[in-house]
């Protein structure tokens, strides 16, 4: 499966960041993995850097997250019984 992303932002048009190919053996964790990963990546920056974030950097950022949630996915997560 593929996995991609669609980015709005304030004062551009949507952003579309491709896909990233990968044999899904188990979903669980992606979204977790995709916005850990992005917000890694803006948490490192100043609030001056944040707001001053490129189409290109936000694309480039999520293209990160693309990769960590679509890497998550081709592994198969061990359940944990809670008690």
């Amino acid at each position: 499966g593929c996995c991609s992303s669609h980015l709005k932002m304030a004062y551009a048009d949507n952003v579309a960041c491709p896909p990233i190919a990968a044999y899904a053996v188990d979903t669980t964790g992606a979204g977790d993995a995709f916005w850990g990963a992005v917000l890694s990546r803006i948490s490192a920056k100043s609030l001056p850097q944040i707001q001053s974030l490129s189409i290109k950097e936000l694309e480039r950022i999520v293209d990160i997250g693309n990769a960590a949630g679509s890497l998550t996915t081709t592994k198969k997560v061990p359940f944990l019984l809670c008690q």
